[in-house]
């Protein structure tokens, strides 16, 4: 995980526990959808949970190498250098998203992934990426 992966995961964790769900571990194959999934949304100007190709969230998870169990995403842009930002955000960040924070908080998810790239999406918002896998 890069830094910025690793401090947005952190305060994913920080989230859940606060709520009483045990910490999330990280898992490679989750890892990569993330991280891959987050440079594919900048390369391809495609902010959507749907790739520009038709994958869904478990199809790349799936592809990535994780055969476990249900798959939950959260994606963002914006934020770039700001993984404090893209959960807490008062206003933008995934904890006050009702789905976002669903995700996060279902205790039922126990392994991830969190995927970042600096990049822009769409030039009428911020640079930066991000997504998180969870299984």
């Amino acid at each position: 995980m890069e830094t910025m992966e690793k401090r947005a995961f952190d305060n994913v964790n920080a989230q859940r526990a606060a709520k009483g769900c045990a910490a999330l571990e990280v898992d490679p194959n989750l890892q990569k959808a993330a991280h891959d999934y987050a440079a594919e949304m900048v390369r391809t100007n495609n902010f959507s949970h749907t790739s520009a190709t038709g994958q869904s969230p478990t199809d790349r998870a799936k592809a990535a190498g994780y055969t476990k169990g249900g798959i939950g995403e959260n994606i963002m842009m914006g934020f770039a250098g700001d993984p404090d930002g893209v959960v807490n955000n008062g206003t933008y960040g995934w904890m006050n998203s009702p789905g976002h924070r669903a995700n996060i908080l279902n205790c039922n998810y126990t392994r991830t992934g969190m995927g970042y790239d600096p990049g822009n999406i769409d030039p009428a918002y911020a640079d930066g990426s991000w997504v998180q896998v969870f299984g």
